[in-house]
């Protein structure tokens, strides 16, 4: 019987959890790539003017505030045929991918005010490759965080946020195959753990979701085979409805950008722009998602800089994913 008292067993849930989402990317290798400084934004079709210079992980790019292209290319190796590929990328700041066309396809950003270990770091490329695909990436990057540039000093900020980078480098430029079973796992975990730590101490229902964390966790045995049995011990926490006396909520995505704040309004621009692609790769993945932003002048700034993204958000909004708030 587990002693659901101890705490050791929730400092062993919260390892283990961190442990699976790092091991949810393999074989991870390096791409190549080029950068340039810019003063000033340029946009895809300008970034051509550029002067390019090669650029490996670890090494410096630029200073605070600095603003870059980066051009990144490589090939997917053929024994990697029939797994999910995605790029990993952190270059110490926030980006947009671009398609080799010029569509806006990704933000990618360092950190999270919610979350000290979130980043979004992660591309996807292929469900399924067949090998040999040429990748081919631009990444309009700026060194900041999320929160700008300034380096948390005060409790006040909140524990253990860091809002922005301490040093701009290229961290990650990698190809690697996404085991989406680890990675599904990984977040049934946490959307339990969660309620853990939810829960009162003594309730009933968070007692059993420790031990079916714990059985799940003796059952994968640190083996990848064993993941399929390990989530469907989790299962049946997982399928529980709440209690009949709790309220029902609706929920709809929204991003709470300020339009000028730790960051001048040239990063609001591209701030903008990340989060509607963002945004606009969700709703194209989850049928049931639906987004809203309300401020007027973020609609200008995409439908002025960004004219793809707009006819994408205008066309949710006709279909009613996309709310105009």
């Amino acid at each position: 019987m587990i002693d659901i008292k101890t705490p050791f067993y929730i400092k062993r849930i919260e390892n283990f959890i961190d442990r699976q989402k790092k091991a949810v990317l393999s074989h991870e290798f390096e791409l190549n790539c080029e950068f340039a400084l810019t003063e000033h934004s340029q946009s895809f079709t300008e970034r051509l003017n550029l002067k390019y210079k090669p650029v490996k992980e670890g090494e410096s790019w630029g200073k605070y505030w600095d603003i870059a292209w980066f051009h990144l290319w490589g090939v997917i190796p053929q024994n990697w045929a029939g797994k999910k590929v995605v790029a990993h990328l952190e270059l110490s700041g926030e980006g947009l991918i671009y398609s080799v066309d010029g569509m806006p396809l990704q933000g990618i950003t360092n950190g999270s005010v919610f979350d000290n270990k979130f980043v979004r770091d992660i591309f996807p490329l292929y469900d399924s490759c067949v090998g040999d695909e040429e990748v081919e990436l631009w990444i309009e990057a700026t060194a900041n965080g999320i929160l700008g540039v300034h380096i948390k000093t005060e409790p006040a900020d909140g524990p253990g946020i860091q809002l922005g980078p301490q040093e701009i480098k290229v961290n990650k430029i990698r190809l690697a195959i996404f085991n989406d079973e680890i990675w599904q796992f990984s977040l049934d975990m946490d959307v339990l753990f969660g309620l853990v730590k939810a829960l009162p101490e003594k309730s009933v229902r968070r007692i059993r979701i420790i031990r079916s964390l714990v059985e799940a966790i003796n059952i994968f045995e640190e083996n990848t085979l064993n993941v399929k049995k390990a989530r469907q011990i989790l299962s049946g926490e997982l399928s529980k409805p709440a209690i009949s006396s709790d309220l029902s909520a609706t929920t709809v995505g929204h991003a709470h950008l300020d339009t000028a704040w730790l960051w001048p309004v040239k990063e609001t621009i591209r701030k903008c722009a990340r989060t509607f692609a963002n945004q606009l790769s969700l709703i194209k993945k989850y049928p049931d998602y639906i987004f809203g932003a309300s401020q007027p002048q973020h609609y200008y700034f995409v439908k002025k800089y960004y004219p793809e993204l707009y006819e994408q958000v205008k066309k949710y909004v006709k279909e009613g994913r996309w709310e105009v708030q």
